[in-house]
This record gives C-alpha cells, sequence and structure tokens, in this order.
C-alpha cells in the first residue's frame, strides 16, 4: 500500500524532475490454450490475446489523463510460447501456425470512448457491437440502391444529374447523392467502416436493402446476427451520438412491421462499379483512398455541370 509520502514524491518526480512511465506491461498466460493440433492452438493463443488485451492501450491513456502520468509504451508479456507448443509435441509447427496469424484478419474493435459515429450504417453497427467487439465475423452495410437499383447498364450510363439526384429514401446534399446513386458512397462507408472499426476489408459486406429500414448487421462468431432497424431518419443517429451511452428522444416516428416487407439482394459491382473500385483503393492502402476520394470528387462537381457523363465517373476514378 502507497503512503502519503511515496504518492507526494511521485508527484514531484513528474512534475519537478520530468519523469515518465515509459511502459505498462501486461501478463497474459497461454497455457489453458496449449491444444495437440498448432493451428487451433494459434488460434486460441490469438484470441485469448485480443480479448485480454483488447483495453490496454485504452486503459493506460485513462490512467495517464487521471494521473497525469505520460505512458510510452502500452505492452504485453505472455507465457513463454516453448511452453505452450510442448502440448503439441514438435513445437516447429506450433511456430509455424503462430507466425500465419500474424496476417490474420483483424476481428474488429470499438471505436475510441470519445467518438460515437453519426452516419447511420456505422451507428448502426456500434450499437450492435457493444458490449461484443472482439467477437466479430463481419459487417453487414446495408445500401438503398439508389434511383438506379433497378436500370439497366445502358440506362446509368446515360443518366442525367436530375436524375441521378432523385434518391427514393435520402434527402441529402448533391455530393452525395450522386455518390449514392453511384453506389461510391457505400463504397467510402466501407472504408470508414474498416478504419473506424478496426476490421479487414475481408470482413466488411454489403447488401442492397431498397426499403432503409435494417441500417446496417453485425454477425458473431457464433453464427448470430445482430441488426439495428429503424424508421429512416437521421435524427435518430444524431441522437444517439449526443446522448450515448443514454438514449434520448428523437422523434422518430415508430417503426410498424406488420405487414412489410424487407429484401436484400447482392451489389451489382458491374453495373455499380465504383464499389468495387473503393474495395480496390482500401486493399491498396497508404494513400489510395485519399486519391479516389479525390477523383471522386472531381468527377461528380463535373458530371453535376453538364462537364462529364454519370457514366464515365468510375473510369476518371480508376484511371487517376
Amino acid at each position: 500500500m502507497l503512503n502519503t509520502a511515496e504518492i507526494l514524491q511521485t508527484v514531484h518526480m513528474i512534475a519537478e524532475e520530468k519523469l515518465d512511465i515509459r511502459t505498462i506491461t501486461m501478463g497474459i498466460s497461454l497455457l489453458e490454450c496449449a491444444h495437440p493440433d498448432p493451428v487451433q492452438m494459434a488460434r486460441r493463443i490469438y484470441d485469448r490475446i485480443t480479448k485480454k488485451a483488447e483495453r490496454l492501450v485504452r486503459v493506460g491513456e485513462e490512467l495517464e489523463r487521471e494521473y497525469g502520468i505520460p505512458i510510452v509504451n502500452k505492452r504485453i508479456s505472455v507465457t513463454p510460447i516453448a511452453l505452450v507448443a510442448a502440448a503439441a509435441g514438435d513445437p516447429l509447427p506450433a511456430a509455424r501456425a503462430l507466425d500465419a496469424r500474424r496476417g490474420i484478419a483483424p476481428r474488429g474493435h470499438m471505436p475510441p470512448e470519445s467518438l460515437t459515429p453519426v452516419d447511420s450504417e456505422h451507428s448502426a453497427i456500434f450499437q450492435c457491437m457493444a458490449g461484443h467487439p472482439t467477437q466479430v465475423r463481419r459487417l453487414i452495410l446495408t445500401a438503398s440502391g439508389g434511383p438506379f437499383r433497378q436500370w439497366d447498364a445502358t440506362a446509368i450510363r446515360a443518366a442525367t444529374p436530375a436524375q441521378a439526384l432523385n434518391h427514393p429514401t435520402w434527402r441529402m446534399g448533391g455530393k452525395v447523392t450522386i455518390d449514392s446513386a453511384s453506389l461510391m458512397n457505400k463504397g467510402l462507408e466501407v472504408i470508414e467502416a474498416c478504419r473506424l472499426f478496426s476490421i479487414a476489408p475481408e470482413r466488411v459486406t454489403v447488401l442492397v436493402h431498397p426499403q432503409s429500414i435494417v441500417h446496417s448487421m453485425v454477425e458473431f462468431d457464433d453464427g448470430a446476427v445482430l441488426a439495428q432497424l429503424a424508421t429512416p431518419d437521421m435524427r435518430g443517429p444524431i441522437a444517439l451520438a449526443l446522448g450515448w451511452p443514454e438514449r434520448i428522444e428523437a422523434g422518430l416516428s415508430p417503426l410498424e412491421l406488420a405487414g412489410r416487407q424487407l429484401t436484400f439482394e447482392a451489389p451489382d459491382l458491374e453495373r455499380f462499379p465504383c464499389l468495387r473500385i473503393a474495395y480496390d483503393a482500401l486493399r491498396a492502402g497508404g494513400g489510395a483512398p485519399c486519391v479516389m476520394n479525390a477523383a471522386d470528387e472531381a468527377a461528380v462537381e463535373a458530371f453535376l455541370s453538364g462537364g462529364l457523363s454519370f457514366g464515365a465517373i468510375p473510369g476518371v476514378i480508376e484511371e487517376t
């Protein structure tokens, strides 16, 4: 137990002598992860570390703020792998399996506590993931499909600005509405979801849901899928962001599901190539998503001003 003198001495060392605590270390026992199958063992180790250390950085930052102590490194210390790998007999396959796990697709984490998403899709994911952030198999973003969902490719390429701005569900600004018509907006939301929830692109899928009632879904490791439903009204996610973790009255109309049909379909990447382009930019990494976004900004502006056809937008983005 620390006494008052020791606490005051530590405060003096931090304030006057500029002491910082370079590292906090979390110890994690891996002994119970032992398994004769090295691949299964590696999966157990990965899951145990990610679950136990899920809040390590966040707690370290909270301690920094609470006590005014800078903490440079937040790290973990685990049981020597040789002890765990002994259960598999030859430790070499176990080492190879563990090494392979380094490239595992990130399985998802909640954003920092100071950040609550406002976009309806990410707000829905945020609500569904709450309480189970490390057990996510995939995120399912829904898209209305825009005004051209049932148009053929030839008609889509020839669409006018007035037609593209006629969104069937949402009333938004010009740029976002055009991006919704091309599904580029959904591609940007996929990128946002990967960054916001620390999840790999292959764990994020898109479903076209023209009724815009299911705002997004999260599938968990046990096969369960949680969905967030509400009438399509941005007052809902805005109110949630303002009040979280409390829920405040947002003025939404009650959701009546009786007699209502909810449908889902896979997006057509041939007719809507902008979604594919967004995935390609996300996988390319680096500045590719920023370049893609800038090219889309310029292409949409040219389309709205009459200098570019709707069908030419994907090509301009892809060639940039």
